[in-house]
């Protein structure tokens, strides 16, 4: 596009020229080899894993909990496990005082004793005058499925987030 101005005349022209063609462009075609197909690697096959696998299960236990009961889902929980927990760790936080309690290496004549059976009766106690829930953390030192877990623990597992506690 070309703008010229005239002056004598008082006016502006615009003129369009067309563009000159270049060239033509010129296809040319290449033929490449064929590749030879590659066969697949055999790769060994992995069992599927059906449902999910925990080793580490976090539990909030409701105030004034069934300590006999809760010390016999522990027992067919470690007796799961291989014979023994690797960690179990109670703790009670209220307004005036932290209560921690916790087992290592946990088996089931452990669980079964008078002194875990007289805390948990305890823990279970305070957290009722209290009013608040008793949080517990079980290490099962292996993976075992989830479906399992839950049998065991029955009600007291659930899934808890760390906002569960601050939701109604």
């Amino acid at each position: 596009m070309r703008i010229t101005l005239d002056e004598s005349a008082r006016r502006v022209v615009f003129s369009v020229e067309p563009k000159v063609r270049v060239a033509e462009y010129i296809r040319v075609e290449e033929f490449l080899p064929v590749a030879q197909p590659v066969a697949p690697r055999a790769q060994p096959e992995v069992p599927p894993i059906e449902g999910a696998m925990v080793q580490e299960v976090v539990l909030q236990l409701p105030s004034n909990f069934n300590a006999d009961d809760l010390s016999q889902r522990l027992v067919a929980l470690s007796n799961i496990a291989g014979g023994s927990l690797a960690l179990a760790s109670f703790s009670l936080d209220t307004d005036t005082f932290t209560l921690k309690f916790e087992l290592r290496q946990v088996d089931p004549k452990k669980l079964q004793g008078s002194e875990v059976k007289t805390v948990l009766n305890l823990m279970s106690r305070l957290s009722g005058a209290a009013g608040r829930e008793v949080s517990l953390r079980v290490s099962l030192g292996g993976h075992l499925p989830e479906e399992e877990v839950k049998k065991v623990l029955g009600d007291y597992y659930r899934m808890v987030r760390g906002v569960d506690r601050f939701l109604p």
